[in-house]
């Protein structure tokens, strides 16, 4: 019985939160209530050695849950084939700011630059 009521509460806690928004490069303003998750999603081939990360410390506005590579559907298909990186960020306070992230090497500019103007309410 504590089993099925685990199950339960688990379940209607994911239903609560529904899904976690996702963002791609050129999303306008990303606004978010505060204590909610939200993602970045960013195409991204680490065969290259190029990876995104972040460009500035990021605003007190938000705070990195974490990253993680996602394979595309061709990857076992195709060596070096690319996919996505998916950033997640938890509203922390209200307020806004700006996410910048860059793609680059470990040495060496920047491929390609990024800003997220989020607004936390």
């Amino acid at each position: 019985m504590p089993r099925v009521l685990v199950a339960v509460g688990l379940a209607l806690a994911l239903g609560a939160c529904g899904t976690v928004p996702r963002f791609t490069a050129g999303s306008q303003t990303i606004r978010v209530r505060l204590g909610r998750s939200f993602q970045v999603v960013l195409a991204a081939n680490p065969t290259t050695g190029y990876f995104w990360q972040l460009a500035a410390p990021l605003p007190a506005v938000v705070s990195l849950s974490g990253s993680q590579y996602v394979a595309g559907p061709n990857a076992r298909q195709l060596a070096g084939a690319g996919g996505q990186e998916v950033w997640t960020f938890r509203a922390a306070a209200r307020g806004q700011g700006e996410i910048e992230l860059q793609y680059a090497r470990s040495a060496g500019p920047a491929a390609q630059s990024l800003a997220f103007a989020v607004r936390v309410g």
